[in-house]
């Protein structure tokens, strides 16, 4: 390998940690709830949108990671820069269901191309340089990335829209406009990692390895509901938490402070991921995060049946110390995800394991749309009901901190 190789790659984690930022940037997203419902949709056809998304990254999801593994990582991620653009054009106009279902779906590709895609790039390139261990901690450097604009955006998008009018909610919607036409540049300056495929397996099928690997895994499947079920519970909540708090009179402010709060600490987090993983272990500490998610679920549930207009700011911030949680997990399944799969077909094996969660999420998600319909609050029992499950059935053997490629 020539140095001027060896320098192209060592930047690509600079470069995918920056295109993480600018791509995560959603300023929208702080209010996303709210410029639906000014937009004319009901809450019902929100979780309708979210849906629609879980069908879409069904259909994508290994087609796209497929072409990382067969055709490149580079050009499935320029792929999918390209069309989150056209998601937030097409969201700056869109005053329908329709529309917006257009644009969710455009959105839920660009999940597609990114899923797994963008971690095997980043943990193949560290392959080929042979750096070996720390990976954790450049992968908690990553998702920490998607945290880094959030600090700030939040109390931006609040002050901006804090009217709720509809200029405020397109200056947003500019905001992330721009800072993905920002990452889409650096994209393209992106290095292709070497696969390290090897012929007799490339012949297997891609597809085939690295479903077999998933079913014939024990651990990993459970690790996968494990994470899967969390973030469901998590992502239903998130749905809808904005019109819930702003129904009980908490302001746009308050919101965009708590928020902001809330991806501060995550990030600082992420950014020690490699010492929290050195010092407990993996599953010690998913299984740690995850019992205090459902603590925090609980303790909501419980003060919202006392009292939800008396303890509003208690609620909100029981609802962002979840949402800290189950963000903080992300780099240590990741690393788990990555020992159990082979850098031939690593983007379809992460591919894989967001398809399996499209599948439950499209069941879940409709059953909260019903919910909604006849009271605000009631998703928010599929929330603790999830991380009831997990934390009773589905806690993580030792096991899986010494599991690889071929531990079934």
């Amino acid at each position: 390998m020539t140095e001027t190789r060896k320098q192209k790659l060592r930047k690509n984690e600079r470069k995918i940690f920056w295109i993480s930022v600018l791509s995560g940037v959603g300023a929208i997203n702080v209010v996303v709830t709210l410029f639906y419902l000014h937009r004319g949709l009901t809450l019902s056809q929100i979780f309708y949108l979210s849906i629609i998304y879980s069908i879409v990254t069904l259909l994508f999801e290994v087609p796209s990671s497929y072409m990382a593994d067969r055709w490149g990582r580079k050009k499935t991620l320029l792929v999918g820069i390209v069309v989150l653009l056209l998601s937030w054009l097409v969201f700056l106009f869109a005053h329908s269901f329709l529309m917006f279902a257009v644009g969710t779906s455009f959105f839920a590709v660009y999940i597609a191309c990114f899923s797994g895609t963008v971690e095997a790039l980043l943990y193949d390139s560290r392959l080929e340089l042979g750096q070996t261990e720390g990976s954790v901690s450049s992968l908690g450097r990553f998702h920490s990335g998607k945290r880094l604009t959030k600090i700030l955006t939040p109390l931006l998008a609040a002050f901006l829209a804090k009217d709720l009018l509809e200029w405020q909610f397109q200056s947003l919607i500019a905001i992330d406009l721009v800072s993905v036409s920002v990452a889409l540049f650096l994209t393209t300056r992106l290095t292709e990692a070497n696969h390290f495929m090897d012929v007799e397996q490339s012949e297997k099928g891609i597809f085939r390895d690295a479903w077999g690997i998933i079913l014939n895994n024990k651990l990993l499947l459970r690790t996968i509901l494990h994470k899967t079920l969390i973030f469901i519970s998590s992502f239903i909540a998130w749905r809808f938490y904005q019109k819930f708090f702003i129904d009980m009179g908490t302001s746009i402010l308050v919101l965009g402070i708590s928020v902001s709060l809330s991806q501060f600490s995550t990030f600082l987090f992420l950014q020690k991921a490699q010492y929290f993983s050195n010092r407990f272990g993996l599953t010690k500490i998913i299984n740690t995060i995850t019992f205090l998610f459902f603590l925090a679920t609980f303790l909501f549930v419980i003060f919202m049946n006392i009292s939800s207009q008396k303890f509003a700011l208690l609620l909100l911030f029981f609802y962002q110390v979840a949402f800290f949680l189950e963000v903080s997990r992300t780099p240590f399944f990741s690393e788990i995800y990555n020992k159990a799969s082979l850098s031939f077909n690593r983007s379809t094996t992460l591919s894989l394991v967001s398809l399996l969660k499209s599948i439950l999420d499209i069941p879940l998600l409709f059953l909260a749309a019903i919910m909604v319909k006849f009271d605000i609050s009631f998703p928010f029992y599929i929330t603790f009901i999830l991380a009831l499950i997990v934390v009773l059935f589905l806690r993580l053997p030792k096991e899986i901190d010494t599991m690889n490629g071929k531990t079934v």
